[in-house]
């Protein structure tokens, strides 16, 4: 999986229209990692990495979805093959 693909997944998955400052594709590796080591089980958990990881960035989101956590484990798997794409 490449990094644009995991940089959309994440997006989509935490419904963001934007982010300021801009995340660097150096940011987004390190969050793979840590998504890939903290190995979060369900969406807050996933949420809360996100936040505690990009303090210094505002988030503007979608807040329509329902709590769903089927996709946690989908995005884990993209965060691990990004990791290894990068390598």
């Amino acid at each position: 999986m490449s990094l644009d693909n995991f940089k959309r997944q994440v997006r989509e998955y935490f419904s963001i229209l934007s982010v300021t400052p801009e995340i660097s594709d150096n940011e987004w590796l390190n969050f793979a990692k840590k998504l890939e080591s903290e190995k979060p089980l369900n969406r807050a958990q996933a949420n809360s990495l996100l936040h505690k990881h990009f303090p210094d960035h505002k988030f503007t989101v979608l807040c329509l979805d329902s709590i769903d956590n089927s996709d946690v484990n989908a995005l884990l798997l993209m965060a691990i093959n990004a990791n290894k794409s990068a390598k």
